[in-house]
């Protein structure tokens, strides 16, 4: 630090150093003559700007405004940058409760190659719930996802009173509900209930049939008839 003017303190009084103002003013810092970052008076930290809405960190830009995490860990080891979400919980005073985690995928050290996990934690601590890997593909329940929507769990889910993995809730009245399937764009079937719960397999290309396959709450079963009146109806 000999090319640098220093503000320091020995600490011999073993008080440390204080920079700060005992008014309600900002504490100012600034390069080449133009403020680049200050701590407001209510002791919010703003870089960029000089107000902030939310949270005690602010960064402004009059620009694209990024943030930049950087891991130099070499090349023989996989580089990782975690964002840390913590607060105080039943009297302890820091505890994890989520984190992000940008990484090299294991085997990719060296590349340009990177995931990112998105952990939570229980009373075993934070595990991986989401995984965005390289490729794209998005796993939950799983960091190795082998698809573009990969979902796994070890056994039985319980949804209220029902074992459901995956559960599509529309909380309309009287509304279709369910998952379409496209080829390059245009529509081609779709799975899920009718307005009047009845459950449909529904072809939307050509000529549009709600009635491919359907069974309603009599456990009726209808191929090319919405409203079937017996078990098997054709």
């Amino acid at each position: 630090l000999s090319d640098y003017a220093v503000v320091a303190t020995d600490g011999t009084d073993n008080n440390g150093l204080l920079i700060g103002s005992f008014n309600n003013v900002p504490i100012l810092f600034g390069t080449n003559n133009a403020e680049r970052m200050r701590i407001d008076s209510s002791g919010r930290l703003l870089i960029g700007g000089t107000s902030a809405t939310f949270g005690v960190l602010g960064v402004e830009s009059s620009g694209n405004c990024n943030v930049d995490f950087f891991s130099n860990s070499g090349s023989s080891t996989a580089a990782k940058t975690e964002l840390f979400f913590s607060g105080g919980i039943s009297g302890n005073s820091h505890v994890s409760l989520a984190s992000i985690v940008a990484e090299q995928a294991s085997g990719d050290e060296g590349t340009r190659k990177g995931q990112l996990r998105f952990l939570t934690a229980n009373s075993s601590g934070p595990s991986t719930a989401m995984t965005i890997a390289a490729n794209g593909n998005v796993g939950i329940g799983t960091t190795s996802p082998g698809v573009l929507l990969d979902l796994e769990t070890a056994g039985n889910t319980l949804d209220g009173s029902y074992y459901s993995t995956m559960t599509i809730n529309n909380t309309g009245s009287s509304t279709y509900s369910g998952v379409r399937f496209d080829r390059s764009g245009a529509a081609r079937w779709r799975v899920g209930l009718m307005p009047d719960d009845t459950f449909q397999i529904a072809k939307l290309y050509n000529t549009v049939d709600d009635g491919a396959f359907v069974i309603n709450s009599n456990g009726n079963v209808g191929i090319g008839e919405t409203g079937p009146d017996k078990k098997l109806h054709i």
